[in-house]
């Protein structure tokens, strides 16, 4: 069977498992690392400072997917997968707060960024490829993988896009010349 066929077999079932991988994307340090100059500034931080605050959730996350990864096999996929996206919801929505300039709570947000986007989708994704598919498990991961490729390909772009857009209307011409060589050159 074709990649294609099998797609189109499965649409759903691959559309989460590739919609999981995609959408942890907001949580990989590639997408994190866009803004750390704006985490800095907004709480007074070094670069060693946040790098600390990023490494410690970065660890603590690490080792709290083996405790929460393992909830996948103790409950059903739509209460696991309400669970952990709830959370990154609330990290995400965190992120809006972030000027509180508490340090505690950049720690709580990066780390359940870390933890639900980076960790726990994508292994979410990973574990029901291998559990709903037994003859083409090998198609199914490598096609809910490629949602890692395409978040690295279009959120960069789309984030600094946004911040270009937002420089150009609210910022001085020296910003919008920097995020437009960003837009450019890549990050």
């Amino acid at each position: 069977m074709t990649y294609l066929q099998f797609i189109y077999r499965h649409p759903k079932r691959l559309g989460l498992g590739f919609g999981l991988t995609l959408f942890g994307s907001f949580g990989q340090t590639y997408f994190i690392s866009l803004f750390g100059k704006e985490f800095r500034m907004a709480f007074d931080l070094s670069v060693a400072g946040f790098g600390t605050v990023y490494s410690l959730a970065t660890l603590l996350s690490g080792f709290s997917v083996l405790y929460f990864g393992a909830l996948i096999d103790r409950f059903s996929l739509p209460v696991y997968l309400t669970g952990v996206i709830s959370a990154f919801a609330l990290a995400t929505l965190g992120l809006g707060l972030l000027p509180l300039r508490s340090v505690i709570f950049l720690f709580v947000v990066i780390y359940l960024l870390r933890l639900c986007g980076q960790g726990l989708m994508t292994h979410a994704s990973s574990t029901t490829m291998a559990r709903d598919f037994t003859k083409d498990r090998g198609k199914a991961i490598s096609f809910a993988s490629m949602g890692h490729a395409a978040g690295e390909a279009v959120f960069p772009v789309l984030a600094v896009a946004m911040m270009l857009a937002h420089c150009v209307v609210g910022c001085g011409a020296d910003a919008a010349f920097d995020a437009a060589f960003v837009t450019v050159a890549g990050p």
